[in-house]
């Protein structure tokens, strides 16, 4: 679920920000050199960070967990067919972070 969680905002943060470039960057706002549009940007960018620093944290302490159970003894080996099923959920599974 995370894995698709980062996918989404991957796309959704892209094209928020070829819409909001379009949006802020116009003769309007070009007092002071754009310093407005600079920092809806830079606002936008510092947000990006902080949702992606999230998600990392998130699954680098879901790597740490399995490893975990693995460690308890949790790690009975599983047929194909549950593994394929079990998908990201399965207790080998590492997310690259």
């Amino acid at each position: 679920m995370q894995c698709a969680v980062g996918v989404a905002m991957q796309i959704t943060i892209g094209d928020l920000g070829a819409i909001a470039g379009v949006l802020i960057y116009r003769p309007a706002f070009s007092a002071h050199r754009f310093r407005r549009p600079h920092m809806i940007a830079i606002g936008y960018l510092t947000f990006s960070i902080a949702l992606s620093s999230a998600l990392w944290y998130s699954m680098a302490s879901e790597n740490r967990r399995r490893a975990r159970i693995i460690a308890a003894g949790g790690n009975e080996l599983v047929d194909h067919e549950m593994k394929v099923l079990l998908d990201d959920r399965e207790v080998h599974w590492r997310y690259r972070v």
